[in-house]
């Protein structure tokens, strides 16, 4: 076999090739550490009943999310649990779609349902509308002023089991699993899309190598055979 490669495309090829290789090895890792995380390292459940909060402010939070690989927007109130009076920043359901849907929880309304409660502090961003309720980053500090309480030490509730109400259609109502009840704000992708980016990352960096290959064949710099 004679090969005589050519340096720049090689080197080329080569840095490519590297890239697309940690690509996917990313990508791989991201779907471990979804597929191994431990339940037991989050939050406990816990079944509680809340009031929601008449307070100047009160209206709801939008606060951009996605669910099962489609846009949702998370409504957020303040309420009050019943069984002790704390007071806790709850998403009551979302809305499907691109766009915010504006619609009211009423002032006094109970809510019910299983939660994990914890701190989530969030970022300021300059693409949050604070003063149209709508929040494409999380901002706690900047939403709870939204009620007039400044930076409050009030605590997140996520519900285990997310509500989506059809953004033409409110009657119309899914569930699934909340991917934002966890303290840290992990992307909302399933573990199976992370194993699907990898094996693509993989693919194309073989497919680098096959097209290196028959490209230098093709101009006669790789020979399987002597020429006699």
């Amino acid at each position: 076999m004679t090969f005589r490669p050519l340096p720049l495309l090689t080197v080329l090829s080569l840095v490519s090739l590297g890239i697309l290789i940690w690509l996917g090895n990313w990508q791989y890792g991201r779907y471990l550490g979804k597929q191994n995380m431990d339940p037991a390292e989050l939050p406990p459940v816990q079944s509680i009943t809340a009031d929601v909060i008449d307070l100047p402010g009160k209206s709801v939070q939008n606060i951009y999310g996605i669910a099962d690989g489609e846009p949702i927007w998370r409504r957020y109130v303040l309420v009050t649990r019943v069984s002790d009076g704390a007071t806790l920043l709850m998403a009551a359901d979302a809305t499907g779609g691109a766009n915010p849907v504006d619609m009211t929880v009423p002032s006094g309304a109970r809510l019910q349902a299983d939660v994990r409660i914890f701190q989530r502090e969030g970022r300021q961003s300059s693409r949050n509308l604070p003063e149209e309720n709508t929040w494409v980053i999380f901002d706690r500090a900047g939403i709870l002023a939204r009620y007039g309480l400044g930076n409050a030490d009030i605590p997140v509730a996520e519900p285990v089991q997310l509500t989506i109400r059809d953004a033409e259609d409110p009657s119309r109502v899914r569930t699934t699993v909340n991917p934002y009840g966890t303290p840290e704000l992990v992307d909302p992708l399933p573990p199976e899309r992370h194993l699907g980016y990898a094996l693509t990352w993989w693919g194309l960096a073989a497919a680098l190598v096959g097209v290196y290959f028959v490209f230098h064949h093709s101009k006669g710099r790789l020979r399987f055979r002597s020429q006699s």
